[in-house]
């Protein structure tokens, strides 16, 4: 009787997921000695360590958080060992840059940062920890600014494990290197976009200076043999430094350590007029709405430092230097009214031929100029009028109506965005329409939609912009109930003062938060933004940022 051949009988257990890092890449079996294997130290190699954290298996079935990108790249990077790390540099891969590129294209993010991370373990890392972070945000929901390490999950500091890496590989670099300051302000983006997801807003500015320094060295001709871009070589990749420009624009109410202002030195780009149909023709046709983005960037970053001037300076500075503010904004009106023009010059020639996320592009951009607008011309007025409040609240109803129309157009609502959106728009509505109805509406759009603008923080917007409200109808509250006692005559003791204003304040709030409807939870909610306004307040990080000296201010 023929016998028929064994079947081979794999020996070994299963296969270890807890070894050194080095034993991993080399796929032999780790023995695992504390600190250092002695796998790694018995044949002269450097023991890498092993992972402090390691994240949760991945479910087989689920919702799916993949996305495509129009661009398709090779997530196979080498640098990229461990399933831990293929799992969130494929999330940041196919889920953060497509969030990120929600509003506008981008070859910085689509192209240049996965060529980078091919070449440079740094920058691997660095979008590793990137992708950990947001999939944190994802899993575990936007982390409350006050709260810590409290509720935080293991892709919290698994990233925090990831970034340390690449800034282990950054010291090791020779400083020599030309592309050393590439490098370098790549990482500096990454970390800075990866604190602002942690709520680690100081971390996050000193990475955002860091980037800026070498940008202004780059500007200032101390560097000019890198200024120019390629891959391999010494050159600076321009979307890169644009990149920081952009950040130093959306950080200028933030920013504790004040800005560097890269566009002061920088010639204004030339906006479109309107001389006779051919020419608005031939100068518009080659044009797109990236390019119509960048040619407004430095009218963006002067009408924020002028607010940010305007914000932290006091009533008795204001009146000081008031005849330089009245010229600084004429002039900016001025500027205004023409990018407008050039916008609607634009859209009444290309507009049909857009793609949808380019005609959403268009509809952003004319978002903030409308919104600049409002701002601008509210800026100096101490008093509004009732006819010109009127006419405000109707600017500011098209500013959130289109918002809405904006945001209707993001049914998978993105989480972590690059560019400034809605949330700026929104802020401005619900902080200063006359119409409370109006504000309100617009502080309910922002925390119906938690996501990230850059360091803009739809949650944090909303919080602040509803305890300004509150403030705000508290001391006119306060106004009124004054001058009918002092009318009357009526003298009324300080507690029960300070006891009808604030039953007359939950009235109203009851009125503008639930019209018509349940109130049932209303107490419970008014109680929690409180306890998030004490919260916020507390934090020492925020002291600097605009929004919060002047609610200190209504404190006061």
């Amino acid at each position: 009787m023929s016998s028929q051949p064994a079947k081979k009988r794999r020996f070994g257990g299963k296969r270890s997921k807890t070894g050194c890092r080095t034993c991993r890449i080399r796929r032999i079996k780790c023995d695992e000695t504390p600190e250092e294997c002695r796998n790694c130290t018995s044949t002269g190699r450097l023991c890498d360590g092993y992972e402090a954290y390691r994240l949760p298996v991945a479910a087989k079935r689920g919702k799916n958080l993949s996305f495509s990108l129009t661009t398709s790249v090779n997530t196979h990077i080498r640098w990229v060992v461990t399933s831990d790390q293929r799992r969130c540099f494929s999330f940041f891969c196919d889920r953060t840059i497509t969030d990120a590129l929600g509003y506008y294209d981008s070859q910085l993010w689509e192209q240049f940062v996965f060529q980078m991370a091919n070449i440079e373990p740094a920058v691997c890392h660095a979008a590793v920890a990137l992708g950990a972070a947001h999939q944190e945000v994802i899993f575990q929901g936007i982390n409350f600014p006050g709260n810590g390490k409290k509720g935080r999950g293991v892709w919290y500091f698994y990233a925090l494990e990831e970034s340390a890496r690449a800034f282990e590989l950054l010291r090791r670099r020779n400083a020599q290197d030309p592309q050393m300051r590439q490098v370098t302000l790549l990482c500096c983006l990454l970390f800075v976009y990866l604190s602002l997801l942690q709520r680690d807003y100081d971390n996050a500015f000193r990475h955002l200076h860091a980037g800026l320094r070498v940008s202004q060295e780059l500007r200032s001709g101390r560097c000019t043999s890198l200024i120019g871009s390629s891959i391999g070589g010494g050159g600076m990749n321009s979307h890169l430094v644009a990149a920081f420009a952009q950040l130093e624009t959306q950080s200028t109410h933030f920013n504790p350590r004040g800005c560097s202002q890269l566009w002061a030195h920088q010639p204004p780009r030339k906006l479109i007029r309107l001389s006779n149909d051919s020419d608005r023709d031939r100068d518009l046709l080659g044009l797109s709405v990236d390019d119509l983005r960048l040619a407004m960037q430095p009218l963006d970053s002067a009408i924020n430092h002028f607010f940010q001037r305007l914000g932290t300076a006091s009533a008795e500075e204001i009146m000081a230097h008031y005849s330089d503010f009245k010229a600084a904004q004429t002039h900016l009106l001025a500027d205004l009214e023409l990018a407008t023009h050039s916008l609607d010059n634009f859209c009444a020639l290309k507009h049909a031929s857009l793609s949808p996320k380019h005609k959403r592009g268009a509809d952003l951009l004319r978002l903030h100029l409308m919104t600049y607008s409002v701002g601008l011309r509210m800026s100096l007025v101490a008093q509004l009028p009732p006819a010109q409040a009127q006419a405000f609240s109707a600017d500011h109803a098209a500013i959130l109506s289109l918002a809405r129309t904006i945001v209707a157009q993001f049914p998978d609502r993105p989480t972590v965005m690059v560019d400034s959106g809605v949330i700026l728009p929104l802020q401005v509505v619900a902080d200063s329409c006359p119409d409370l109805h109006v504000r309100w509406q617009a502080i309910q759009e922002l925390r119906a939609w938690p996501h990230y603008e850059g360091p803009y923080d739809s949650v944090l917007a909303s919080t602040i912009s509803g305890a300004r409200c509150r403030l705000e109808l508290r001391a006119h509250i306060r106004a009124e109930l004054r001058g009918s006692f002092d009318t009357g005559g009526t003298v009324v003791g300080k507690e029960l003062f300070d006891r009808m204003v604030d039953e007359e304040l939950r009235g109203r709030l009851r009125v503008l938060a639930v019209p018509g409807g349940d109130d049932e939870g209303f107490p419970q909610a008014s109680d929690q933004a409180d306890a998030e306004l004490a919260q916020i307040m507390a934090l020492a990080s925020l002291d600097s940022w605009t929004c919060i000296r002047h609610l200190r201010r209504l404190m006061k």
